[in-house]
């Protein structure tokens, strides 16, 4: 065991000693706080104005905009409260318990019948943040849709650094790439993303991404992070999957500071060699110093003599990766209005190892056996760095209207080298090295304001104005191939030096209108959005045909030095000429206008003497997509265009068969529309996977027709057993290629006819308090997802007599795993607070890439994946964390149709241990 194991599972066992610990507790402060959340039993709305008492005081308040009600100063001890609010049955919530110092949440649900219930233990904001898991099951028990969600103090509880690694404990969901969320089976493409209710789409410079790229956004700045599978018209009308909603720190109820440290360590890097490139001064914030940058002004040798000559990486002993995170807030009184603001600012590192073997096979159409394309291995060396931070603001402007400002910045580099050595496809023995320094960043900024009307306050305008920009650049992305000559030096053969920039700004305008009609609400609203996208790369190579061969076979910063091209093209001499790769240069120009409108209508009603709620209506979408492409090598610019109105119905019907069960059916028609990058024929070159990617001008955007069907109870607070089917009709999905090649694999896009996609999903998470109270906040938790998916595609063969003839067949879906398992399960000692997460993830056979032969198809075979977090709270305000991830150390593993070897990584387990603090 290395000293870093050593050490790492000594402070381990220092968690759980009981008494390590142990010491004076500080002064506590001489009262407490209570916050209570008034709203409808029914639908969860707030209830404005309701009257609340502390019995046996003359403590007490009335609730605000958000049904909300914070008392403070108050004596410790058990409180009786009393809820009352006209027109309702009034509420008694006995055995409040207020400790000196603390606040105490109560959330209380009052109805017009003796079935009124209460949620105890719910820790919720004036602006009803759901961060606990209980509040998060609270809030799907009363949704009108079919949805799952995670919390904050679940991330917390977990090994989970970024929202992607959250993610995947949300039943149905998987993460590919460590950014891509797969839901139901379907790719990323299929689902949709807001965060903080603004909608985000993925930004890479080159390989383009319909879903949000979330390893961008650091754990510890999500309040909640909910899924919504099934739709009402006033969501977007792009999504299929599911709607995953990223709700970000919000006001808090109490002032509070926070600070946090994080050390962690990797099993092939932290200690290890490492190889790093000659970056810039700036590199550590995720940004450029402009070392790289293309001079302007400069071509041919001339450039070529211009540019920086740092080919050869060099080697460093990995350290520790680390993190930090910073978060302050409060609430305030001026002149009469309550201001309520948080800040924070995230932080990490990390030195990344991947091992690779790539060793895919080719099956040629006239042969009965497969040959190998190539066969290589690769080491991979990562250094990122992700950082982000917000400002949220807030204004209550009398009791019935409020604003909010809603900022968030997040920004990820990585700078990445690839040695790879082998037999590549041109059958001869190469070496190849790759450089790249990628950076992205996005900045969401949101005003919004809610207002209330009406003698109850039931009448709400909500509007929001919002603007997104996010950038993504590689700056002199580098890739040299030599030949291997195992007597001679080996030779320089081909080279590439390229520059990609993307730059995208987004807009959306909404407005949002809610009136009562007896106890239904008619709802009505509409969205004007406008995106605009400007793409541009540039790539070069060192054309060698001209001089006479020895310069070569020199060290490659010798081959790029300045001398090399003091000459220009069409001069004779030994010297390199510095030419344009007009198939990778090129540029395009996007743009998407968005209307969209809707009606729906919120009812509960009584059939049969039972209780049924509908929520449904229609969406209407005009959507104009535009992409203007020009190719260095093509004589005019492509032009594509996708524009069409779509009429998107939308209908769920809950049963409420009694005040902890549901019996929910859904539909809704959605749309899934293509990318621009995946409307551009404008090519890249993937080398990690050796592959050429390009888009496909003629796409069209699919239509995808969903039923759904749940039964869930909620048997206490925080609990919750569910099985749900559902089933979806595509027409035109889109589907991501891989076009065999003897020379070179393609990537591309297409549209499939037609294909369905059905399934189920179990979720049950269960406290063991039945076992013993000792166990009382333990909690076993498990979801598992079964998806079967047929898509049809037409494949030509000659019969018995010769004759050509074209069968139609079926295969799964690209990117669909068959079957995704989720357990977990959460102990908490409760004398000594420590809490231990161990968490596990598995999914199925899944087909990564289609091909145009079936033999071709790439899978991605299953793997476990086992996560431990350990943490202790101490002196009230410490909380001491270990966290181990992928513990059974599993290669990814990726294979083609039948079962043959295609490609296999290594990333290796990583540890870490963190300090909270709270100031």
């Amino acid at each position: 065991m290395s000293i870093g194991h050593r050490l790492g599972f000594a402070l381990l066992l220092a968690c759980l000693a009981p008494s390590l610990w142990a010491g004076p507790v500080a002064a506590a402060s001489p009262g407490g706080t209570l916050h209570a959340v008034v709203a409808d039993g029914q639908t969860g709305d707030p209830l404005i104005g309701a009257n609340l008492l502390l019995l046996g005081t003359d403590l007490g308040g009335s609730s605000d905009l958000d049904g909300a009600v914070t008392v403070k100063d108050v004596p410790p001890g058990s409180y009786d409260l009393r809820v009352s609010f006209m027109g309702y049955e009034n509420q008694m919530v006995s055995g409040v318990v207020i400790r000196a110092g603390e606040t105490a949440s109560v959330d209380v649900a009052l109805a017009a019948s003796s079935e009124a219930f209460v949620i105890e233990d719910v820790v919720v904001s004036a602006e009803r943040v759901l961060s606990t898991g209980v509040a998060v099951l609270a809030q799907r028990q009363q949704s009108a849709v079919i949805g799952d969600g995670i919390s904050a103090d679940m991330i917390a509880r977990s090994p989970d650094a970024t929202s992607s690694d959250a993610l995947k404990r949300v039943t149905g969901l998987s993460v590919v790439d460590n950014k891509f969320v797969y839901i139901r089976g379907v790719t990323d493409r299929y689902n949709a993303t807001e965060l903080n209710g603004v909608s985000v789409a993925g930004t890479d410079a080159n390989v383009d991404k319909k879903s949000f790229a979330f390893d961008l956004i650091p754990a510890g700045l999500i309040a909640n992070t909910v899924v919504v599978k099934s739709a009402t018209p006033d969501l977007p009308g792009d999504f299929s999957g599911g709607l995953v909603q990223v709700n970000t720190l919000e006001f808090p109820t109490h002032r509070l500071a926070r600070v946090g440290l994080s050390n962690s360590w990797s099993d092939l890097s932290t200690g290890h060699d490492f190889l790093r490139s000659d970056g810039g001064s700036t590199d550590w914030r995720a940004k450029d110093d402009g070392g790289r940058s293309l001079p302007g002004g400069l071509v041919g040798n001339a450039l070529a003599r211009a540019l920086p000559n740092s080919w050869a990486p060099h080697q460093e002993a990995a350290p520790v990766n680390r993190s930090v995170n910073l978060s302050y807030g409060d609430r305030l009184r001026l002149g009469g209005q309550e201001l309520g603001f948080i800040g924070a600012i995230t932080y990490k590192d990390e030195y990344s190892v991947d091992e690779v073997h790539e060793a895919p096979l080719y099956y040629h159409p006239l042969l009965d056996e497969p040959f190998l394309l190539y066969d290589y291995r690769a080491s991979q060396y990562s250094y990122s760095v992700l950082w982000g931070g917000l400002l949220n603001l807030h204004a209550k402007l009398g009791e019935r209207h409020k604003l909010s400002l809603k900022n968030n910045y997040n920004r990820a580099g990585k700078d990445e080298i690839e040695l790879s050595d082998g037999q590549f496809e041109s059958g001869e023995f190469e070496r190849h090295e790759t450089i790249q320094w990628d950076e992205r960043e996005i900045i969401v900024s949101q005003l919004e304001g809610e207002h209330r009307f009406g003698a109850r306050a039931d009448t709400r305008v909500k509007w929001s104005a919002s603007s997104a920009r996010s950038t993504a650049k590689q700056p002199d992305r580098r890739h040299v191939a030599y030949q291997k000559n195992f007597a001679i030096p080996d030779q320089m053969k081909e080279n590439y030096r390229g520059w990609s920039d993307l730059d995208e700004r987004r807009t959306d305008v909404k407005l949002d209108l809610e009136h009562p009609l007896g106890d239904a609400k008619l709802k009505a609203g509409g969205l004007l959005g406008h995106r605009k996208r400007d793409y541009d790369a540039k790539v070069f190579f060192a054309d060698f045909s001209y001089y006479d061969g020895s310069v070569a076979y020199e060290a490659i910063d010798s081959i790029f030095s300045a001398e090399n091209f003091t000459q220009d093209e069409g001069e004779a001499g030994p010297e390199f000429i510095f030419k344009e790769e007009p198939n990778y240069t090129a540029l395009y120009h996007a743009t998407h206008d968005l209307t969209a409108y809707y009606l729906m209508v919120d009812s509960p009603f009584m059939l049969l003497g039972e209780s049924f709620r509908f929520a449904g209506g229609f969406r209407v979408e005009d959507s104009d997509q535009r992409v203007d492409s020009e190719v260095a090598n093509a004589d005019s610019t492509v032009k594509s265009q996708v524009d069409k109105l779509d009429f998107l119905p939308s209908a769920n019907l809950t049963y409420l068969f009694n005040e902890r069960t549901n019996l929910r059916l859904g539909y809704y028609v959605s749309v899934n529309r293509p990318e621009f990058r995946e409307l551009s024929p404008v090519a890249f070159f993937d080398f990690h996977r050796r592959q050429k990617v390009f888009g496909n001008p003629e796409l069209t955007r699919a239509v995808v027709r969903n039923f759904d069907l749940r039964l869930e109870t909620f048997p206490q607070p925080g609990e919750v057993l569910a099985i749900s089917f559902f089933s979806k009709r595509l027409q035109d999905a889109i589907e991501e290629r891989l076009i065999p090649n003897p020379e070179r694999f393609v990537r591309t896009w297409f549209n499939s006819a037609k294909g369905t996609n059905s399934g189920m999903e179990l979720e049950v998470r269960k406290s063991l308090g039945f076992l013993t109270g000792y166990l009382d906040q333990s909690y076993v938790s498990g979801n598992y997802t079964r998806v079967h998916s047929a898509i049809e595609y037409q494949f030509e063969k000659t019969d018995d007599e010769g004759n050509d003839i074209i069968e139609t067949r079926t295969r799964p879906m690209q990117g669909q795993s068959p079957w995704t398992v989720n357990l977990g399960l959460l102990f908490v000692e409760p004398k000594t607070n420590v809490s231990i997460s161990l968490l596990f993830n598995r999914i199925g056979r899944r087909l990564n890439a289609v091909a145009d032969d079936e033999k071709q198809h790439e899978y991605q075979e299953p793997r476990d994946l086992l996560d431990l977090a350990v943490s202790r709270t101490f002196l009230r305000r410490y909380q001491v964390k270990f966290t181990a991830k992928n513990l059974k150390n599993e290669d990814e593993v990726y294979t083609q149709t039948l079962g043959l070897p295609f490609r296999t990584v290594h990333r290796g387990s990583s540890y870490s241990l963190s300090l909270g603090v709270d100031l």
